[in-house]
């Protein structure tokens, strides 16, 4: 009966499929929905599981594996294992062959899931999905046991993919690799396949080293890479915790494990993750590592692998095998070595041969070279040291002192300043008594004197071969003369007697280790932010005087290109037509043309209170005011008695109340809806433009203003007014070729005086009415001249920098300590303390137009009330003719009848008398009168006739009434 209903449901799965040729989305809804619904519906698993591939449409394989998913969880405690399955493959017992089909499909989902999750063409969402059932199916095995097996399967794909693996590796990293069984089966796994792929590596790809210079990687490149990202993704352990994630329920105890008792405790935990993260590594470092992969393992190795080893020393064979390679690898490989054998007791015989080796001039330039030379410090410290072998490194060390940067100098000073304290033996390379009496030394010296060379063998390998003992450090004196002050002050420090440690210190090398051009650069930079400033404004005054006389900017750069100057280090700025011909360095100054005039201040008046509101909006307000008030009287007249009366009293109380509302003191109470409705936005309307005049007026009277007949460079051009410039200054030719304004305008200034006096003088009496120059000389004259200001904002960008020759290196050098100077902030901390100051006058000039407040600020607020009175009128109108109709009948009835033109104009004036007397009537009376005639009506007549007496009735109440 089960297998005909199976039958029967593939036979209608397949006519369902046939009928479109392609499954839709509802159509693989319900067969999900038919596949947990019951075991009928099995073969439904088959069509699905056709559905997870890359390849298939994205909303089909995520409904497909959601139904899936909910299928498989609940069943995965009695699906049986690969080896059940197989052996129950003959069985004639349907449970035993229901299972083993259960077995077979799960298998296809696990393989159908690892693949959409490794493969790079998966979308990010399928993969998210196929990752977290992936996952869920490892976590919730039976007995809830991690299921390493299933895991194992999805690491080995992921370590054999030939594409990139990052981002599945920075999606697994946040959300698996902080629970502890994930971070010990996944060392586990890729202890397996490093051990796998190292087997089938041949015996030359076993020397620890892959250079990849043919330029392509074979696959076991790429999957060495593989099993290290996925290393370095996996977080730093930390083995003090006494309580640790699980994504299991079990924990570390995997399938086919007894859960032991000792399973719970955390030294147990500790232990066995030390343990397998140990074997992971190792198993790793056997293989032949590209290089890039071997210099990012040996920059951590110190940090991140060595603390959680089991046994460090396992290490010292890779680490030896490292440090013998020479070079960078060398260097790189010093600081796990030197571990080693300061913690865990490595002996290591040619260790200082191989570190003698390491110094060369590349040392000094290689990107972890502070690290270094603090452990070649911390090498050489030891006393134990013999002489021959320290004064062969201070020796060594002198020697590179003549080819390394200054920053390098610097720090070989200070190891050899170290060395000399440390060993006094060796201070007779600094000076040297030769004995008259000891005739083997005279001998010697005179030898050496006689040939004129140093002894010293700089070739030499070996430190007992290399002469050091009968040399002397005279490249250090030589360092006397060195081009950077930092290097010839510095060397001075030698001059002591080192051998008298209570009065000398050891040098830090941590402080010289890091050095480069831009921190010798920004070291002597800070040596001249204390300067004075009037000493600072002096030297820049002196400057702007003889001006006249020094070249322009243009024929200093000329300079350059004639091999007179191989630089130019001033405030030249960086122009477009100069960058042709020359290299600058990163700007360190920000600049920028700004016009600077002279200002009055003006004063307030007695008509100040008027300032805040343009003539249009004091116009506009006043008119709201009364339109307001109108609008109120019309609505209140027929129910309010504060707004009857005779006419005149009403005017009154038209323009009392309206303008009463300015301070929310109208005294007279608003009864109907639609005034209510009317006066609450017109209040609002009121107490922004109160505030808003309070806030503009208090400006007005506090805030100084300043006034110019020139408010900008626009407004500057466009006069015909003297403008002057500085002498030499790029913004001669700007104003002309880039502006426009004709060069009989501009007028050359060559000092502060001269241009304080220019625009004291104004255009009329021979001076200029603005001047246009760089920001920074700007701010210097401002300082001292602060009743002139810069008007409008900064209509140019530029900056100033030191002008070299083309491809010339200072440039690369100096823009680098630049930048440096730039990112720690020394350069806003140099523009403070010699140009900061109380500069009020460098504020743009305030017009007090801009203060005032225009009708277009508030159009908005007056466009809501204005609609608000005309719907709330509307609404009035409506109403009052509505009551007018009921009403008009009888005053039409109580009008005699006539005929004729005349009549018909009588009739309309008679309307329009009578609509106008009844909207001036008391609606309170109005109902009364109604009252009225339906009393008289009922107690006259009876029957239909009464309406005809209350008609006749009310027209009489009426008349009477007005």
């Amino acid at each position: 009966m089960g297998r005909s209903s199976s039958a029967t449901t593939a036979t209608g799965s397949k006519k369902r499929k046939s009928k479109s040729g392609v499954l839709t989305l509802g159509e693989v809804k319900s067969l999900g929905q038919e596949l947990l619904s019951s075991r009928v519906h099995l073969n439904h698993a088959p069509t699905l599981l056709a559905l997870l591939s890359p390849s298939a449409p994205l909303d089909l394989a995520l409904e497909a594996l959601i139904s899936l998913q909910s299928f498989f969880v609940p069943l995965l405690p009695s699906i049986p294992s690969a080896a059940t399955a197989a052996a129950a493959a003959g069985d004639a017992d349907p449970e035993l062959v229901f299972r083993s089909w259960l077995r077979k499909r799960f298998d296809e989902l696990v393989a159908a899931l690892v693949g959409l999750t490794v493969s790079p063409h998966s979308d990010e969402a399928i993969r998210d999905l196929a990752l977290d059932a992936l996952m869920d199916f490892v976590k919730l095995g039976k007995d809830g046991r991690f299921q390493s097996a299933i895991y194992h399967k999805f690491l080995h794909n992921l370590i054999h993919a030939t594409d990139s693996i990052d981002p599945l590796l920075e999606l697994l990293g946040p959300k698996y690799f902080k629970y502890t069984d994930v971070c010990y089966f996944t060392y586990t796994s890729l202890d397996k396949i490093a051990s796998s792929i190292g087997n089938k590596t041949t015996g030359s790809e076993k020397s620890g080293l892959h250079s990849g210079d043919d330029g392509s990687e074979d696959r076991g490149t790429i999957y060495i890479r593989n099993i290290y990202n996925t290393l370095a993704h996996i977080p730093v352990l930390d083995f003090q915790e006494s309580k640790f994630n699980m994504w299991s329920t079990v924990g570390l105890s995997s399938k086919g494990e007894k859960n032991s008792s000792e399973g719970c405790s955390a030294t147990y935990i500790n232990k066995k993750l030390k343990s397998m993260f140990s074997k992971a590594w190792i198993s790793f470092l056997k293989l032949p590592l590209p290089l890039d992969v071997y210099k990012e393992v040996l920059a951590t190795i110190h940090q991140n692998i060595i603390p959680s080893m089991s046994n460090p020393a396992i290490l010292c064979d890779f680490l030896t095998r490292s440090y013998d390679i020479g070079g960078v690898i060398s260097v790189m490989a010093l600081s796990g070595l030197f571990i080693l054998m300061t913690q865990h007791g490595l002996e290591y015989p040619k260790f200082y041969d191989k570190l003698y080796a390491l110094l060369t001039p590349a040392v000094f330039m290689a990107k972890h070279r502070a690290v270094f030379l603090q452990l070649l410090d911390a090498c050489l410290k030891s006393s134990y040291l013999p002489a021959y072998l320290a004064a062969a490194f201070a020796k060594r060390l002198s020697r590179l002192a003549l080819s390394v940067p200054p920053a390098g100098a610097l720090i070989i000073i200070a190891l050899i300043h170290n060395l000399l304290r440390r060993h006094p033996s060796i201070n007779f390379l600094v000076h040297w008594e030769i004995d008259a009496n000891d005739s083997e030394t005279t001998n010697e010296a005179s030898q050496c004197k006689k040939v004129g060379t140093d002894p010293f063998n700089n070739e030499e390998t070996d430190p007992a071969k290399s002469g050091a003992m009968r040399s002397s450090l005279w490249e250090i004196d030589t360092l006397r003369h060195h081009y950077s002050p930092a290097v010839s002050r510095f060397v001075a420090s030698l001059e002591n007697d080192l051998t008298v440690r209570a009065k000398t210190i050891e040098m830090k090398i941590t402080d010289f280790g890091s050095g480069s051009y831009a921190t010798v650069f920004r070291d002597e930079v800070r040596m001249y932010v204390g300067l004075d400033r009037q000493t600072i404004l002096s030297i820049r005054m002196l400057k702007l005087d003889i001006c006249m006389e020094n070249p322009s900017y243009t024929e200093l750069i000329n300079k350059i290109l004639t091999d007179d100057f191989d630089a130019v280090i001033g405030d030249v700025t960086i122009v477009t037509n100069r960058t042709k011909v020359v290299d600058f360095t990163q700007p360190y100054v920000e600049s920028g043309l700004v016009v600077l005039t002279s200002v009055k201040r003006q004063s307030s008046n007695g008509w100040a209170f008027l300032q805040p509101f343009t003539i249009k909006m004091w116009v506009v307000t006043g008119l709201f005011f009364l339109i307001i008030g109108t609008v109120i009287w019309m609505l209140e007249h027929r129910i309010n008695d504060d707004f009857r009366g005779p006419p005149a009293k009403q005017l009154i109380t038209v323009f009392w109340f309206s303008f009463s509302t300015l301070f929310f003191a109208h005294r007279e109470d608003t009864r109907s809806t639609l005034g209510r409705f009317v006066i609450i936005i017109w209040l609002f309307v009121v107490l922004i433009i109160q505030s808003s005049y309070t806030a503009s007026l208090t400006s007005i009277l506090t805030v100084q203003q300043l006034t110019s007949p020139i408010t900008g460079i626009d407004s500057l051009i466009a006069s015909d007014d003297p403008i002057g410039f500085q002498v030499g200054s790029f913004a001669e030719n700007y104003l002309v070729h880039e502006l426009g304004v004709a060069h009989s305008r501009l007028k050359a200034l060559g000092s502060p005086e001269e241009y304080k006096r220019a625009l004291e003088l104004g255009p009329i009496k021979g001076g200029v009415a603005a001047i246009v120059d760089e920001r920074p000389y700007i701010e210097l004259f401002l300082y001292q001249n602060p009743k002139f200001a810069v008007v409008g904002s900064e209509f140019t960008k530029s900056g100033w920098g030191f002008a070299f020759p083309r491809d010339s290196p200072l440039s690369v050098d100096l823009s680098t300590a630049i930048l440096e100077l730039s990112e720690n902030g020394d350069l806003q901390r140099i523009h403070d303390k010699w140009l900061a100051s109380d500069m009020t006058s460098m504020s743009q000039t305030t017009d007090l137009d801009s203060d005032r407040l225009h009708v277009y600020s508030f159009s908005a607020l007056f466009l809501i009330c204005g609609l608000a009175c005309l719907f709330a009128l509307a609404i009035h109108a409506c109403n009052l003719f509505y009551q007018y109709s009921r009403h008009a009948p009888e005053d039409a009835a109580a009008l005699p009848s006539s005929a004729g033109d005349g009549s018909r104009s009588l009739s309309r004036r008679s309307k329009l008398q009578s609509f106008l007397s009844f909207a001036d009537r008391r609606e309170i009376d109005i109902r009364r009168a109604s009252k009225e005639k339906a009393a008289l009506g009922l107690g006259g007549s009876g029957g239909s006739m009464s309406g005809v007496s209350f008609t006749s009735s009310g027209s009489t109440s009426t008349s009477a009434s007005c």
